[in-house]
């Protein structure tokens, strides 16, 4: 029995209000994560005609740059993330880029393009961070029995994010009202917002939530202040029972050998770790992500001229869709169907939609393409979307999903950075039908090389994955014990 098991079977007493609200309050950062990815997406229209007058061209470049250089700076965030909340502990480096995030955010609301791009940069770092640091953050202070939940409202909160920021797009005059003059500062307020949850984040942190998560401190020997964590989070003699659950945690792992980076390339990990930097770069292929920086400028397009006032609405109902599929995958797909049937299916939705949506695009059937749009955010929102941040820590050590994660940021650069340009020069229909014929590529990939690893423990997924490994690790396994009991044989005095 595995010590991870033995605790779920052992479910904790805890104070509720204090551990949701440590919870709910650290992802504000994904909340903020996911707003930082939309904004630029509902205001791009306005920051083009009526803050600095682009011409359509030079905007092009422009607003790519402004969504891509967050894709960059989350890069550096998600690397340099782990180590900064290994030396400062968890809290800490969450109220350290509470300030930097707010600092780069107060870059933006200048209008000035080489500051905004700037700010938009170490706000890019800010998010990366979070990337890293929170889904840590929750991992080792929720109770074993709120886990599940609580890792799967992250994905829910970058979506809750960004559906909020495109809510507020509704608010920048469109269009018709630009023609007819009307001008505000809201496009400030929208950039502005995220100053808003870094406060909150930081004095919560400050003032109520005063404690690293007792896993960190037990493993950095500070068991003193971990029992008052403890205490704060638990109830009765679950305090002690999680005490000593995670002081043998820390035993057992001081005595495993620490993996490194050429580890993820020996016979052990290497076909799972091509896997997932396989998967982790195709959920940015899939055709979803794309519209979260440009969905408003692609709805406008599908709409014509004339229509065009109806595309911050549409955006709105989009975020709508990945918000909603966000909230009930868990229970409706995760927790039912294997991983590798969730990626399958998945695939072939999504493939069989895109194409459908290319096919209404040269036919020019607009509405039925902005459905299959809609439909395509649900399908995504109920497989590659979450399943992406389930699969990769059942599969790869910690330091395997780093580098994952850092490859997914990438993909996500590119699209930033490329995307609009791309549709622009094929069209619309033939960017989503290229999508479609990356995703059936795709689907061959996982259909040949994806294990299933629903339920399965870590010992289970490596003789799946490598099953001439898994029998030579039984072998040496075997023969240590053996050569154990004959030396403690020997040992032994006669009877």
């Amino acid at each position: 029995m595995t010590l991870q098991n033995e605790s779920n079977l052992a479910p904790r007493d805890y104070n509720k209000w204090v551990v949701w609200l440590a919870i709910f309050n650290s992802l504000l950062g994904m909340a903020a994560f996911g707003y930082s990815l939309a904004a630029i997406n509902i205001i791009q229209d306005y920051l083009t005609y009526v803050i600095f007058g682009w011409s359509d061209d030079a905007a092009t470049t422009y607003i790519s740059w402004l969504n891509s250089v967050v894709t960059i700076g989350a890069c550096v965030g998600s690397v340099s993330g782990g180590s900064l909340a290994k030396h400062l502990g968890r809290r800490r480096s969450m109220m350290m880029m509470d300030i930097v995030g707010t600092f780069a955010i107060m870059l933006t609301l200048f209008p000035s393009y080489p500051l905004m791009l700037l700010g938009r940069s170490i706000a890019g770092i800010y998010v990366g961070f979070n990337t890293v640091v929170v889904s840590v953050y929750v991992r080792e202070l929720a109770p074993a029995q709120v886990k599940g939940l609580a890792g799967a409202l992250i994905q829910g909160m970058v979506c809750g994010g960004s559906m909020l920021c495109s809510g507020f797009g509704l608010g920048v005059p469109n269009s018709v009202e630009r023609a007819a003059g009307e001008r505000n500062s809201w496009w400030r307020f929208i950039l502005g917002f995220p100053m808003i949850l870094t406060f909150i984040r930081f004095v919560v942190l400050w003032e109520v939530c005063p404690f690293e998560p007792p896993q960190y401190l037990i493993m950095t020997n500070q068991d003193e202040a971990a029992k008052l964590a403890l205490e704060r989070i638990y109830q009765g003699e679950s305090i002690t029972l999680e005490y000593e659950f995670l002081k043998r945690v820390r035993e057992k792992t001081s005595q495993g050998n620490k993996i490194t980076y050429r580890d993820l390339l020996g016979p052990e990990y290497r076909t799972r770790f091509f896997v997932g930097l396989f998967i982790a770069i195709s959920q940015q292929y899939v055709g979803v992500n794309s519209l979260v920086f440009y969905s408003t400028a692609v709805f406008e397009l599908i709409l014509g001229t004339e229509n065009a006032s109806k595309a911050p609405t549409l955006t709105v109902i989009f975020g709508f869709c990945s918000l909603f599929t966000a909230l009930i995958s868990g229970s409706l797909t995760i927790n039912r169907f294997g991983r590798k049937t969730i990626l399958t299916y998945g695939l072939v939705g999504l493939a069989v939609m895109q194409t459908g949506i290319a096919y209404c695009g040269y036919t020019d059937h607009p509405m039925v393409m902005i459905a299959g749009i809609f439909t395509i955010a649900l399908l995504f929102g109920l497989t590659w979307g979450p399943i992406l941040w389930v699969i990769l820590p059942e599969i790869l050590p910690d330091i395997g999903v780093g580098i994952s994660s850092l490859v997914n940021l990438i993909g996500l650069f590119i699209l930033a950075q490329f995307y609009q340009h791309y549709y622009q020069a094929i069209g619309l229909p033939s960017a989503f039908m290229s999508f479609a014929a990356l995703s059936f590529c795709a689907l061959f990939v996982v259909i040949c090389c994806v294990k299933e690893t629903k339920d399965l423990t870590p010992q289970e997924i490596t003789k799946a994955y490598n099953p001439k490994f898994y029998a030579k690790s039984e072998e040496a396994a075997d023969s240590e014990e053996r050569t154990g009991f004959l030396e403690s044989k020997a040992e032994s005095p006669e009877i």
